[in-house]
């Protein structure tokens, strides 16, 4: 009995010995572009308030200082998973930036949400 006849598969390539620069550079040019905006795109993106205070280069005790807590107490905040959005506001600003809220929308655009979250500075704010 004759055995089937296998299909045509194309050669296993091994990229075990390169480094991932050499392996794009092999790739066709229109995926270099493509592997190029994504990494621009994930290079924006912070995975949470440790990330960002160490993007800003600033301790938990530098921050905590800036807050007037305790260096336990940032520990805590970076840990959590949800916040009021007047302590994010309150943690960006002690790690020096400023937080921007943007809403995205399908098919319509992008939208800034201003004044939720902002901080009453005093009385004739009211």
């Amino acid at each position: 009995m004759a055995s089937k006849a296998k299909l045509a598969q194309p050669p296993k390539r091994s990229v075990i010995g390169k480094t991932l620069d050499e392996f794009i550079a092999e790739m066709p040019p229109a995926s270099q572009e493509r592997v190029r905006a994504q990494t621009a795109v994930l290079m924006r993106q912070v995975d949470g308030l440790q990330q960002l205070r160490k993007i800003a280069e600033k301790s938990q005790t530098q921050v905590a200082e800036k807050l007037g807590i305790k260096q336990p107490s940032v520990v805590k905040m970076e840990k959590q998973a949800d916040l009021y959005i007047s302590t994010l506001r309150k943690y960006v600003a002690a790690a020096g930036g400023k937080l921007t809220l943007m809403v995205d929308f399908p098919n319509v655009g992008s939208f800034e949400i201003k004044g939720l979250g902002d901080l009453i500075e005093g009385p004739e704010e009211l």
